[in-house]
């Protein structure tokens, strides 16, 4: 019992980021939800929790519980590997985070704009209605820190870590190719996250597919790469501002 104290002690800075990320990030991913899904469906929904009020309730406290779970689970995997650093901010590593996202960005909405939008029908028509309120804010917060924790920080350091231990016994510390491999696989699974929401805005077809896989798993990659060298940090800042360069080129261009 002393111990699970001095933990809490020791890291309530990190737990107050937890639950704030979660509510906020629960919120408005909870009203961007009703937003995006057919409205028959979410009737339904509405009707079996008596309210829109408490069915964003419900997803709040449902992504207040993955930050906090993932964000604790993953800081104990992440120390074991040596990958956890505080949630300090370096300068120089803040600007080349937000570029490398703002890169990321741009490349996504490229592919956008030079090819799904020509193979897909579905991708064009999701353009038409520019990013509300509750989609930008839900990028930035449930996309740009619940996903990193639960991804990179937390599943990418479990595979990390058991690639470590049965494949590298012999290594004293995290060898860099359990961490690359774990990164690879983390960033698959992390496209694959996005099927789902994928399906419920634009359908599915095969170039949708590919779409997801291609664009958010070379995402994946970079984020994971930040995680490894700098810190999940900065892992977060680079996918929130991914997400702002996307949004801006969506108002601005598309």
């Amino acid at each position: 019992m002393s111990k699970i104290k001095d933990f809490v002690a020791k890291n309530y800075k990190y737990w107050i980021f937890l639950l704030l990320a979660g509510l906020v990030g629960g919120i408005f991913a909870g009203i961007y939800t009703l937003e995006i899904t057919d409205p028959a469906l979410i009737e339904e929904a509405i009707a079996q929790v008596g309210g829109k009020e408490i069915y964003i309730a419900i997803t709040t406290v449902q992504v207040i519980s993955y930050a906090v779970v993932f964000g604790i689970m993953g800081k104990l995997l992440a120390g074991k590997l040596g990958l956890w650093r505080e949630l300090r901010f370096e300068g120089r590593s803040v600007v080349i985070s937000a570029l490398a996202g703002l890169a990321v960005g741009v490349a996504m909405m490229a592919l956008e704009l030079l090819w799904f939008v020509n193979v897909s029908d579905a991708v064009k028509e999701s353009y038409k209605a520019l990013p509300t309120a509750s989609n930008v804010i839900a990028s930035l917060i449930y996309g740009g820190i619940i996903e990193e924790l639960m991804l990179r920080l937390f599943l990418m350091s479990l595979l990390a870590l058991v690639i470590w231990r049965i494949f590298f016994k012999g290594s004293e510390s995290a060898p860099t190719k359990a961490l690359v491999i774990a990164n690879v696989v983390s960033a698959i699974l992390f496209a694959a996250g996005h099927l789902p929401s994928t399906v419920v805005s634009i359908g599915i077809t095969l170039p949708v597919i590919i779409r997801c896989f291609l664009l958010n798993g070379g995402a994946g990659l970079v984020f994971g790469y930040l995680y490894r060298k700098r810190g999940i940090q900065y892992a977060m800042i680079a996918h929130a501002f991914a997400h702002i360069a996307m949004k801006l080129v969506w108002i601005l261009i598309v």
